[in-house]
């Protein structure tokens, strides 16, 4: 029984790794076959914005493997490093890939002028994404309980796939043609922040109950609208907040990180 334990936080995990492996199949047949329609796949909901509620879920499933974890006492080295594996290919790799596939089928004159920053932008994600990963696993897992040093990859992929999400929802591209640099630019921009030594607060219970109901609530309203692939925009604004204020409370709080995490690593 104890050993059965650790297979539920493994199986969301292996979730979010098949997850995004389907995605990023079906963002290669979105490129081939941009026009593809059936009885649930229309010009509002195309392969690619298929892919990208599939990396929704991956983020919704890789939540719930920790949350499993956590509640069963069932964390292992082996979890650790599958997540990590997961984590790679789900909010590494297939995030970027979906602003390139999104880019590429709807936006073809635009990316044959700016195929360097496409591309780049794109490999420069997925490589933050990989350094952010393993300095994760070989430094800041002991380290630091209720902080992240840096932003996290499950939530710079989140941000990046809600964007798609919203920019396909209204177009934003065609209504505003400068829009189209702000993908590739956000993909620049999510991966410095992964790699950089920034403090941002967990989501973890606090002493004001208001602020637990709050996280709470939206969390399960995140949950509920991922699960049902709904308003991506509400998405979007929660991870936005939950970044602006958490940066800040870390940037407020850095000098006092710092020293507990020296003294942390101090014997005796």
């Amino acid at each position: 029984m104890n050993k059965v334990k650790y297979l539920v936080p493994n199986f969301f995990t292996g979730l979010s790794f098949a997850m995004g492996l389907c995605a990023i199949i079906i963002m290669v047949h979105g490129i081939i076959n941009p026009s593809y329609s059936s009885f649930f796949i229309t010009a509002h909901r195309s392969l690619i914005i298929i892919a990208g509620w599939l990396l929704v879920w991956c983020v919704l499933f890789d939540k719930l493997d920790g949350f499993a974890a956590k509640a069963l006492n069932a964390s292992s080295e082996f979890g650790a490093q599958f997540d990590s594996m997961a984590d790679l290919v789900s909010f590494g790799i297939a995030p970027s890939m979906l602003v390139f596939s999104f880019i590429y089928s709807t936006q073809g004159t635009w990316y044959s002028s700016n195929k360097a920053l496409v591309i780049g932008s794109v490999l420069f994600f997925s490589l933050c994404a990989a350094i952010r990963l393993a300095r994760f696993n070989a430094i800041d897992v002991e380290e630091l309980a209720v902080w992240f040093r840096g932003l996290p990859s499950t939530i710079a992929g989140a941000l990046i796939i809600c964007s798609v999400l919203i920019y396909a929802k209204y177009d934003l591209i065609t209504q505003y043609p400068a829009a189209a640099y702000f993908l590739p630019g956000l993909l620049v921009f999510s991966g410095i922040l992964m790699v950089s030594t920034l403090y941002l607060s967990k989501l973890v219970p606090r002493k004001s109950k208001a602020i637990n109901v709050f996280q709470i609530i939206n969390i399960a309203g995140a949950f509920i609208c991922g699960f049902a692939t709904l308003f991506p925009e509400y998405l979007m604004g929660m991870i936005v907040l939950y970044l602006s204020v958490g940066f800040i409370y870390g940037f407020m709080k850095r000098n006092l990180i710092t020293a507990d995490a020296r003294s942390a690593k101090q014997p005796g």
